[in-house]
């Protein structure tokens, strides 16, 4: 029995996603937009943006063809969690010494329209590979704080593990 996903997304009044990460990431959210349209009525249309450059992000925009409804699909590429970055601190007129991409994203990007579901495909393997397992650990939580702080109470996150880690990091017996 095929599954509508359009519909599942629709009922639990989601009309906004986006998916955090690496590579995982992008390879995630093209296979869902992929999925929305094969098992459903829905045409999605890709479109690349960059709302202020210090944002890009791949947007996908998929409309249903029985109601008329749409769902906005974005993808933001994040290979580093937790870095400083001077560009910010003009954009946030923020009192700390320099506030981190994420805080950015969080905070001021997504403030006024912040999606219904955020996905983070873990390990982010791009993060492994130039970090030790501890400040991995570290970068992490401080993430998660982020999330937590900022998150209205009608949007969801979910931390989902990926299907494939750089096989050097794997074996790493400190992971």
């Amino acid at each position: 029995m095929d599954q509508d996903i359009y519909k599942c997304f629709s009922r639990k009044n989601i009309s906004s996603i986006v998916v955090y990460g690496a590579s995982q990431g992008r390879g995630y959210s093209s296979i869902l937009s992929d999925l929305l349209e094969k098992s459903s009525s829905v045409v999605c249309e890709n479109m690349k943006e960059n709302e202020d450059q210090l944002c890009t992000y791949v947007c996908i925009r998929c409309r249903s063809l029985t109601d008329n409804q749409t769902l906005t699909l974005k993808y933001y590429e994040r290979r580093f969690i937790h870095s400083p970055d001077e560009s910010l601190k003009s954009k946030m007129n923020s009192s700390k010494e320099i506030p981190t991409y994420e805080e950015y994203i969080f905070n001021v990007h997504l403030k006024d329209e912040f999606p219904d579901l955020n996905v983070f495909f873990l390990p982010m393997n791009h993060l492994k590979l130039h970090l030790s397992p501890n400040n991995f650990a570290k970068q992490f939580t401080e993430l998660k704080t982020i999330v937590k702080e900022s998150k209205p109470p009608n949007s969801d996150f979910a931390f989902i593990p990926g299907t494939a880690e750089f096989e050097s990091k794997r074996k790493n017996p400190h992971y």
